[in-house]
């Protein structure tokens, strides 16, 4: 039962990994993979950052414990679940990402391995990380080409006399996009039109 729920675990991680970005990862195992009997769980510490989920990073130096799923092709899967920091303090999460195994690493190549796959303590290989990708709030895309191309939301009027309908009555009125004043010269669309005749300052 366990196995089947790891492998429909690895199947969802596959299925959501498209926000995540694979990287691989130098590590030292710290307990021992024998692939004829491959152990549950592994620890290892990773050689470089990895972000693993929105909120962790497992920075370079930390121990970190996983959770290990056999794959068809002799290899394994590595799904960390928690990690010991350079206080020995161990945080437990919720893994958002997954590796795989890459290679051995000799003189820093990775190197393919032959099966069956036999890790020892203190060996150098790479695990091939989905990176977990931050989210981050929804920026607005940069607009590409001249200021004509920018669409205008603001309302203009078709013609001169829909916004300024008493222009006909006062042809000393300076233009201006607002239909009417105020004696403090504030727009103000409601004053009635005798109000704005008697206001001489606008007839200059």
């Amino acid at each position: 039962m366990k196995k089947v729920l790891s492998a429909l675990f690895m199947m969802l991680m596959l299925a959501f990994g498209q926000s995540a970005l694979a990287k691989n990862v130098p590590v030292v195992a710290m307990s021992d993979y024998v692939g004829t009997n491959p152990p549950q769980a592994m620890a290892v510490k990773v050689g470089s950052n990895i972000q693993v989920t929105d909120d962790i990073v497992l920075f370079e130096g930390y121990v970190v414990k996983g959770k290990i799923v056999v794959n068809k092709n002799g290899t394994f899967s590595f799904i960390p679940y928690s990690f010991i920091n350079f206080h020995n303090e161990e945080t437990k999460f919720e893994p958002q990402a997954y590796a795989t195994f890459a290679g051995m690493v000799v003189n820093n190549k990775i190197v393919a391995a032959k099966a069956p796959l036999t890790i020892k303590t203190g060996q150098a290989f790479a695990l091939n990380f989905t990176e977990v990708q931050p989210k981050q709030q929804q920026q607005v895309e940069n607009v590409s080409g001249t200021a004509s191309d920018i669409v205008n939301t603001s309302y203009t009027p078709a013609t001169e006399e829909s916004q300024r309908p008493f222009s006909r009555y006062l042809p000393g009125l300076p233009l201006t996009d607002l239909s009417t004043f105020d004696s403090c010269n504030r727009y103000n669309p409601a004053m009635p039109l005798n109000n704005i005749l008697r206001n001489n300052e606008f007839l200059r």
